[in-house]
């Protein structure tokens, strides 16, 4: 293929500086070691003098055991106090041995066995030349395998969640070299595939590829022409890409796996999703027809349960009215016949008490007119012993007078009307009597006034008090019927609480057998 050289930061000369075998820091660090009256001071003016000239190493001013060397991260201030204590702390083959033959663990872990070279005795190790050695075999490692890195960087310096400092971040990319690493990387063509990988893994951009007889290596051009992909190298047995093209294959090729997978999961979702509505369906009406079995059963024992309590409360009802038609039926009949009873014993009463009334008005009549008629005789008697003696007008208006009261005494015993005296009075004639014998006759004529005026006094009287003995039979007779309205208003009460308590009772078994 085209390509071109890469220009990049090279740290050969710092690695050189470093670690060099004759003439490195390590190495002149391990040779003042060596010396017995050698100090920091001694190693810094060494190194001072033999890499004045370096471009790598700076001799700070007015500094007699500080150095500072320039790494790719950037400038590092060293200072040579107590470096050559630090290179000589090692521990000694045999003891290392001893402690590597330990029965424990731990400790065998801790101190593993030495190379036969570091464990000679004459060989001295110092701490520098150990971290070569480890050095170079990790290198060895690295070497041998196809390393992938992980980059550990600090989001901040307070070492805190949640908090990222980008300046900080920045910093630590740039000094580990990730940034001029991806530069590198996309500067050439980081991704390059052998043809066979590449139509295993692309071929689904343009399946037509496949089904016919292409070359491998005119099958890729096809793939990367229909990706419109341009920039690309095509070698002998590799395709080389840019950083960026790979990834836009592969997002291609991921849009047509999502899209196929999309119909594929259509097309398994639709199968899955109809089998399980022809199973809920079929399961749906098998429930359902159990449940309206179910249903109509219940309907049906709940239907011969409302006819039966039907039945029960039409026999119920039916015999409760008739024990309620029955028991008020027994009281209008007691009712009745103790309101006949006492309307026949008034009837009774009220016949007696007329008759007896009638009895003693036929008396008192009987014996009025025979005391009127005695009277009358009487009167008759006198007045024909006055006729004899007074003249025969004085006669005549006696008899007239005698008539009046007859007539008058006669309505008193009947209706009661308003009683009048009639005094007729004679022109005076003349007769053949004196003035004497007309005066006597006048006098008998008062006197008979007289007498009728006490009769008639004597009889309002005994009216009177024929009034007042019957007014109070009357109420004695009324307080004994309101007695007994009393009583049988009492009788009809208690009649009618037992119609109510029956009628109450009624309506609560009606109630409990609609409850039921």
């Amino acid at each position: 293929i085209d390509w071109r050289y890469i220009e990049f930061v090279d740290n050969q000369d710092v690695l050189s500086l470093i670690e060099k075998k004759t003439g490195g820091i390590i190495a002149l660090l391990d040779e003042a070691c060596l010396v017995p009256k050698s100090t920091h001071e001694t190693f810094a003016q060494k190194l001072y003098q033999t890499f004045k000239d370096h471009k790598r190493f700076i001799k700070p001013k007015l500094a007699r055991s500080e150095f500072t060397i320039v790494h790719y991260a950037g400038e590092v201030l060293y200072q040579s106090e107590q470096f050559l204590d630090k290179n000589k702390d090692y521990v000694v083959p045999e003891h290392q041995n001893l402690l590597s033959a330990s029965q424990c663990s731990f400790i065998q872990r801790l101190f593993p066995s030495l190379s036969e070279e570091t464990s000679k005795p004459s060989k001295f190790s110092s701490i520098g030349s150990r971290f070569k050695l480890q050095l170079q075999q990790l290198m060895e490692i690295l070497n041998s395998t196809d390393p992938h890195f992980i980059r550990c960087v600090k989001p901040n310096h307070v070492l805190k969640p949640s908090i990222f400092e980008n300046l900080y971040v920045m910093q630590q990319l740039r000094s580990g070299g990730v940034l001029e690493a991806i530069r590198i990387k996309c500067a050439g063509y980081p991704a390059h595939k052998t043809f066979e990988e590449f139509l295993n893994r692309y071929n689904i951009i343009a399946p037509e590829v496949l089904t016919r007889s292409y070359e491998e290596k005119v099958a890729c051009k096809w793939i990367l022409e229909k990706s419109e992909i341009t920039q690309y190298q095509m070698g002998i047995t590799r395709v080389f890409l840019k950083g960026n093209q790979m990834a836009e294959l592969d997002a291609q090729r991921a849009r047509i796996l999502r899209n196929s997978a999309s119909v594929i999961q259509r097309r398994v979702r639709t199968r899955s999703t109809r089998k399980k509505y022809v199973l809920m369906r079929q399961s749906s009406i098998h429930i359902q027809s159990q449940w309206r079995g179910y249903h109509a059963r219940k309907s049906y024992k709940e239907m011969r349960k409302e006819v039966a309590a039907v039945k029960i409360q039409k026999n119920l009802r039916r015999q409760v009215a008739r024990r309620t038609y029955t028991n008020m039926r027994s009281s209008a009949v007691i009712l009745q016949s103790a309101l006949r009873a006492m309307a026949a014993r008034e009837y009774f009463y009220n016949k007696l008490v007329t008759k007896s009334a009638t009895r003693i008005q036929a008396v008192w009549r009987r014996r009025k007119a025979v005391l009127n008629y005695v009277e009358l005789q009487k009167i008759n008697s006198e007045r024909a012993a006055l006729a004899q003696q007074s003249p025969v007008g004085t006669s005549k208006s006696m008899l007239v007078e005698t008539e009046q009261v007859i007539h008058e005494h006669g309505q008193d015993n009947g209706v009661g009307e308003n009683r009048s005296y009639t005094v007729v009075e004679e022109p005076a004639t003349s007769h053949d009597g004196s003035d004497g014998e007309r005066a006597n006759s006048n006098v008998e004529n008062w006197k008979f006034l007289l007498w009728a005026e006490k009769q008639r006094a004597d009889n309002a009287e005994r009216k009177y008090e024929e009034s007042v003995e019957l007014c109070e039979r009357r109420r004695v007779k009324l307080e004994e019927t309101e007695f007994r309205v009393y009583q049988l208003q009492a009788s009809f009460n208690s009649v009618s609480q037992d119609v109510k308590l029956h009628i109450r009772t009624i309506h609560r078994a009606e109630r409990a057998i609609e409850s039921f």
